[in-house]
């Protein structure tokens, strides 16, 4: 009885089983992620979350070449590789800062990218413990101006940080003086 049941499945069992497979085979070999497709991608994503998300796999790749060039002394190289993804981190901050939109309201995107910003400064901050003091000089300046966007990022996401004091709030020297003689 349940073989009657199971009969019209075998020809899709036999195709699932034998032909899938060979199939597969002949499709083309998936290619291996190149920083230039993935820039191109990034720049033509017009949803700025899933441009950070291009981001961080170029990110990866980056950096692993940085490394890769840093190890063989290239550092030349290895500045241009981290002086390019600066420019593209620059790219995708200045659209955030332009669109208007508020990034404690709607951090989606924001949030993402000072995400990815601290996870890089980490490993650009090991990268350059690696390097010859003589060229330390080089990268340091890049890595300020990561470090600066990444706080432009955190400011826009949190602009009520109770911990912070802003020049606003601070009560004038007369004021407080004032203060202190009424008591």
């Amino acid at each position: 009885m349940i073989w009657r049941r199971l009969r019209p499945l075998v020809p899709a069992l036999v195709a699932i089983t034998f032909v899938l497979p060979a199939a597969a085979r002949l499709l083309p070999a998936p290619q291996a992620e190149t920083p230039e497709a993935i820039r191109a991608l990034m720049i033509a994503e017009l949803d700025p979350v899933r441009k950070v998300r291009h981001l961080s796999r170029l990110a990866d790749l980056e950096f692993g070449t940085m490394r890769r060039q840093t190890a063989a002394g290239k550092f030349d190289e290895a500045l241009k590789t981290v002086e390019r993804y600066r420019d593209d981190v620059k790219t995708i901050h200045s659209g955030f800062k332009s669109s208007g939109r508020n990034a404690e309201k709607k951090p989606a995107g924001f949030k993402q990218l000072q995400i990815h910003l601290r996870r890089a400064l980490r490993d650009f901050g090991i990268t350059i413990l690696t390097l010859p003091q003589d060229m330390k000089q080089f990268f340091v300046p890049v890595q300020a101006e990561l470090e600066a966007m990444d706080k432009e990022l955190i400011d826009a996401l949190f602009p009520r940080n109770p911990g912070r004091k802003n020049e606003k709030e601070k009560p004038k020297p007369e004021e407080d003086s004032e203060r202190k003689a009424g008591s």
